[in-house]
């Protein structure tokens, strides 16, 4: 289970651990620039962390020879750092169904107040993973809305008419092509939505 994606951008030191455990867990690791990719976090931090994963005995280093005149070192797991893995996974896993569970109830009670005004058919500007997952909160929620559309940028948005959809559901401001006048989305401007 290598939990690569979605991380906080201020991940706490359990956190990292937790990704650095994973990490050597899952690949053979003989680099900490290697463990940084495969963990997902800065180098800096990677040495840090295997400094204290060392300290409390979770990690060791063995050295080996990948050739006859070159020495290497492989970073493994104890029996200990497996066991604290574990129990890092199953915070971590904790943690993140929270933070669907909040971002789910927000979403379906955004999905109903728009619904509450008579809105039915939406366009979601953002990414696809949203656009699916809002998509399944209409279906799973029976809400009388239907998805008519996707654009990952507002700028995509001008393929529609405006008869097309009542409302476009933007994600995030970073959808937004900071050129654009607001005489270009003037057609739409009533219709345009934050999600969140």
């Amino acid at each position: 289970m290598h939990l690569n994606q979605s991380k906080p951008k201020a991940m706490g030191l359990p956190t990292k651990c937790f990704f650095v455990l994973d990490a050597l867990n899952e690949y053979q690791i003989t680099t900490q620039r290697q463990l940084s990719e495969k963990a997902g976090i800065s180098l800096g931090h990677v040495n840090y962390v295997i400094k204290v994963l060392l300290k409390k005995g979770l990690i060791k280093i063995d050295s080996f020879y990948q050739s006859s005149n070159k020495k290497n070192y492989i970073y493994l797991l104890t029996p200990k750092g497996l066991e604290t893995k574990s129990r890092l996974a199953a915070r971590f896993v904790v943690s993140k169904l929270k933070e669907y569970s909040l971002f789910e109830r927000k979403i379906k009670e955004k999905l109903t107040l728009i619904e509450s005004k008579g809105h039915v058919n939406i366009v979601l500007v953002g990414p696809e993973i949203v656009k699916d997952f809002v998509d399944k909160m209409i279906k799973e929620h029976a809400l009388n809305m239907v998805m008519v559309g996707y654009c990952k940028e507002l700028e995509e948005l001008k393929a529609y008419g405006t008869e097309q959809f009542d409302v476009a559901l933007i994600m995030d401001g970073n959808n937004i092509n900071r050129d654009a006048t607001v005489e270009d989305f003037k057609p739409f401007q009533n219709k345009l939505l934050p999600l969140w």
